[in-house]
């Protein structure tokens, strides 16, 4: 029977265990952020990314993902402050690449708008 006062070897392995998790960032939830993401950027500036993620399926399936993109206007990213919101921006704005790319008959490139500014 294990004594009450010296842990057991079953808990130190346990504890060396979650020493390692902390030093590798993993939370309670594993390999995800320990606060529940964001489901929506809170900046009403980032709406229409929001509403062509929102309607992104039909978009697809009516193959209008790239007419809809191209009119949209390229937004600044200054309005995102927390890690949470960079975080939200880069999954709505991966999806729409990934729509972007294979939306079509033909894959497509996504245009550089970096020589514009």
């Amino acid at each position: 029977m294990p004594s009450r006062i010296t842990p057991s070897s079953e808990y130190e392995e346990s504890s060396k265990e979650c020493g390692l998790l902390r030093y590798y960032s993993v939370s309670n939830n594993g390999f995800l952020p320990q606060r529940e993401p964001l489901r929506r950027l809170p900046h009403a500036y980032y709406t229409p990314w929001e509403a062509i993620l929102d309607d992104l399926p039909s978009l697809i399936k009516q193959r209008r993902i790239r007419e809809v993109v191209d009119s949209t206007q390229v937004l600044s990213t200054n309005k995102l402050h927390t890690e949470e919101e960079w975080r939200r921006a880069y999954v709505v704005l991966s999806f729409l690449a990934h729509a972007y790319i294979w939306g079509g008959d033909k894959a497509s490139e996504v245009r550089s708008i970096l020589g514009k500014y």
